[in-house]
């Protein structure tokens, strides 16, 4: 009889590791676009008080760090486009309660998620029901306390939206017995899986057209039963794609989703999110008269903006740079130690592809002296001899 793995988790590194990934550049673009904000415009539209959210901010500053702005009313919070960040951090604090018994009993943990997405699209369901929730804020059929209770009520909560979340965790499950265990797939089933798959996500997007238009608005049932289930069920055509392109039957998707330079594109995606909004209203809130918005007009608007948003990202990129002089990595084996009571270390200099194998040896020296005594307090080892074999791991990875 084989005999199974143990396993240890160290519980406060894995909740330090999130946040020592996410805030320094969350805290970069807060102090950025609130210091520097009121510099880049002037004229008629522009507000006396820049940027928009700045009373916001300078009140409820701390909720942002604490990651818990998402149950705040959305536009009158600092950062109103980061109740994402909270609901994902919120999600990731408890997500050992669904990961945990996948170690124990795989299906008992497949069986707890999809308790858990029943229950969720129950909730939903039932809020969406009572509350008269809508689908979209775009028609003007609404009145604007419906387009309200939607966005804070629904929108934003993370017990609305965990369902596609525990969907990604069930998807990297399945992934994972994949890898250890791969199976063969007839073309029919691959052309079915990316046929529904097609199907359902155009269906998720343009089935609410009559209410994005405001001519044909769903009723009270249909509008719950799509609050309920549509962010579930777009999280298992994400994960199909995943999958599939994983296995080797993406095609045409996984050649352009492997694209080279979305290496570099995905480099700056996170503080392009976390800028982009005030790029927006930068350049709204500049203008002095009223444009006509047709298809060429707002596709040079959305190039612009994506550009300029990328530009700005990467400036902020390359000053937080997510202190990535030291990366903590987790590491389970006899070279480097018992996961419980050691930490392993791998240096990662900030550098694009194109510059990899740039640095002079002068600078990785600097730089290993840099990390090592960044990250002493946190070296939490037993001996000299240990201590030792660290430091040899970081620099024959740095040198």
């Amino acid at each position: 009889m084989k005999k199974k793995e143990s396993w240890k988790i160290n519980w406060p590194m894995y909740y330090f590791h999130r946040i020592w990934r996410l805030t320094p550049a969350y805290v970069a673009a807060l102090i950025t676009t609130q210091g520097l904000g009121q510099y880049f415009g002037k004229g008629s539209m522009w507000e006396n008080q820049q940027p928009f959210d700045k009373q916001y901010c300078d009140d409820k500053w701390w909720k942002n760090m604490l990651y818990i702005n998402n149950f705040d009313y959305m536009w009158k919070s600092c950062m109103p486009h980061c109740w994402y960040l909270a609901a994902d951090m919120q999600f990731y604090v408890i997500s050992p309660l669904l990961l945990i018994p996948f170690f124990f009993y795989p299906m008992a943990g497949m069986g707890i998620c999809a308790i858990s997405i029943l229950a969720c699209s129950i909730t939903t369901g039932v809020l969406s029901s009572k509350n008269d929730w809508v689908l979209t804020l775009l028609p003007n059929a609404y009145d604007e306390q419906q387009k309200s209770d939607w966005l804070n009520d629904y929108y934003i909560k993370p017990w609305n939206r965990i369902g596609a979340y525990i969907v990604g965790i069930m998807a990297g499950f399945l992934l994972s017995k994949l890898k250890r265990k791969p199976i063969q797939i007839t073309r029919r089933f691959v052309i079915l899986g990316w046929a529904i798959a097609m199907a359902t996500a155009l269906s998720l997007v343009y089935g609410i057209h009559g209410d994005n238009s405001g001519k044909n608005l769903s009723s009270k049932g249909m509008a719950a039963l799509y609050n309920s289930v549509s962010r579930s069920v777009w999280g298992v055509v994400i994960s199909w794609v995943v999958i599939a392109c994983d296995m080797g039957y993406g095609g045409p998707v996984n050649v352009l989703l492997s694209w080279k330079p979305f290496t570099v594109i995905s480099r700056f995606t996170y503080t392009t999110y976390l800028l982009h909004l005030y790029i927006v209203y930068i350049f709204y809130q500049n203008m002095e008269q009223p444009i006509y918005m047709n298809d060429v007009t707002l596709t040079f608007i959305f190039i612009g903006i994506n550009v300029i948003s990328f530009c700005a990202a990467f400036i902020l990129r390359v000053c937080s740079s997510e202190m990535h002089f030291a990366r903590i990595v987790f590491v389970q084996s006899e070279k480097y130690g018992k996961l419980g009571g050691h930490l392993a270390f791998e240096v990662q200099h900030f550098q694009l592809p194109c510059q990899r194998g740039s640095m002079q040896k002068r600078d990785k020296r600097a730089l290993l002296f840099f990390s090592l005594k960044m990250i002493k307090p946190l070296m939490l080892v037993q001996s000299s001899k240990e201590t030792e074999k660290y430091f040899q791991a970081i620099k024959k990875h740095v040198m």
